[in-house]
């Protein structure tokens, strides 16, 4: 076994891969109900879940005529939120501002744009 001291010059020297993992917030945890649009398609209605797992934010985003999107490589700070969105067609990004119970952002996903907005809803 390798002692602490042992590890951590390793880490320090970038021979050891180490995770720094990130402070979760709670302003940034919970559901959201959407309204996702772009100008090419009509209104879609959305829900975001996004939860605590161990030291991680992690999500799911549920569109109707959709099937549900995991996000991946989530990056939170205080009111930011960005993601990778994995969808059937390909991956996304998802950018999120959260203020209080109120969220807008977009999805984008080659030169695709998707407006979103929305409400938290606990």
């Amino acid at each position: 076994m390798l002692r602490p001291t042992i590890l951590a010059s390793l880490a320090t020297a970038g021979m050891l891969a180490t995770s720094t993992p990130h402070r979760v917030h709670p302003a940034l945890t919970g559901t959201f109900r959407l309204l996702v649009t772009s100008p090419r398609t009509q209104a879609t209605d959305g829900l975001l879940v996004l939860e605590e797992v161990g030291d991680q934010t992690s999500g799911t985003l549920l569109l109707s005529e959709s099937r549900p999107a995991a996000l991946g490589n989530v990056v939170v700070s205080d009111t930011l939120l960005t993601a990778d969105l994995k969808t059937t067609d390909g991956l996304a990004t998802l950018t999120l501002h959260i203020a209080g119970r109120e969220v807008r952002g977009e999805i984008v996903r080659d030169r695709l744009r998707w407006t979103i907005v929305g409400k938290r809803t606990n």
